[in-house]
C-alpha cells in the first residue's frame, strides 16, 4: 500500500488506506513493538495513531538529522533482536539519527499474523515471514537497499553479516540473491563503480523467484571471500 507522506512544522504524518480491524491491531502492538526495539537500543519517536476516513494516520516529531551513518552499530542491534513474534523491515531509509539510531516507519507493523501481514502486503504469509521474521533476509535486504546509495556503506555490512549469510545461505531469498551478485559484480570494479545500472536491474527483479545454479555458486563464494 501507497502512504501519502507530509510535514507539517516539526512534525511527520503518514497516511495509509487500511480497515479499522488493522487499525486495531496496530493500536494493540506499537508499544510493545516499540519495547522490543528499545530492548537492543534502537529508538523510535513517539508516535500518534488515529483512524479517519479508512485511513490510518501516523503522527511523530520529525527527525532531522538524516540517515544513521553508524552501519557496524546497527548492524549488531538487528543481530540482537528476537524474529519469532515482531519482524522488521530493514529498508535503511527507516532508520534515521546521528548518534543513535530511530526507527521511523511503523507501516507495516510487523506482527507475526497470518491476517494482519496478508492485509499489510500483496504476497504470500510465507515470503513476508521469510523476508521479515529471518536474520539471514533482514541482513541481506538493508545490505541490498544500501548499495542503491552508497556502495561503501553496503560492502560494510555485508562484512557484518558475511557469517550468518553464509550459515544460512539456502534461506536466503531468491530475489535478494540475485539483486546481490548483481551488486557484487559491479563492486569487484570498484566502489566507484557506476551504480546507475543497478538501479534499474533493482527494478527490473522485484517479481524474481529463482535463481541459477551458476550463479548460486557464485554468489556463495563472492561472499565467502568478503572480510570479516
Amino acid at each position: 500500500m501507497r502512504a501519502e507522506i507530509i510535514r507539517v512544522g516539526g512534525r511527520i504524518i503518514k497516511k495509509v488506506e487500511a480497515s479499522s480491524s488493522l487499525f486495531y491491531w496496530i493500536g494493540e502492538y506499537l508499544t510493545d513493538y516499540r519495547a522490543w526495539l528499545m530492548g537492543v537500543e534502537i529508538r523510535s519517536p513517539e508516535t500518534k495513531l488515529s483512524y479517519l476516513d479508512g485511513k490510518i494516520i501516523f503522527e511523530q516529531v520529525f527527525i532531522p538529522e538524516g540517515l544513521y551513518q553508524n552501519v557496524p552499530d546497527l548492524i549488531a542491534k538487528i543481530r540482537n533482536l528476537n524474529f519469532s513474534f515482531y519482524g522488521l523491515d530493514s529498508n535503511p531509509e527507516n532508520f534515521l539519527g546521528e548518534k543513535e539510531p530511530f526507527l521511523v516507519d511503523f507501516f507495516p507493523l510487523l506482527i507475526k499474523k497470518r491476517d494482519v501481514l496478508e492485509e499489510q502486503f500483496d504476497y504470500s504469509y510465507l515470503q513476508s515471514s521469510q523476508r521479515y521474521f529471518t536474520l539471514e533476509n533482514i541482513l541481506t535486504f538493508y545490505s541490498v537497499r544500501l548499495f542503491k546509495t552508497d556502495v561503501k556503506k553496503a560492502l560494510t555490512a555485508l562484512s557484518c553479516s558475511r557469517d550468518v549469510m553464509l550459515e544460512r545461505y539456502s534461506d536466503i531469498l531468491p530475489r535478494e540473491k540475485v539483486r546481490l551478485l548483481e551488486a557484487l559484480r559491479l563492486a569487484a570494479n570498484g566502489t566507484s563503480a557506476d551504480f546507475s545500472s543497478f538501479l534499474k536491474f533493482y527494478g527490473q527483479t522485484k517479481k524474481v523467484v529463482s535463481i541459477a545454479g551458476s550463479d548460486n555458486d557464485e554468489l556463495r563464494m563472492r561472499i565467502n571471500e568478503l572480510q570479516d
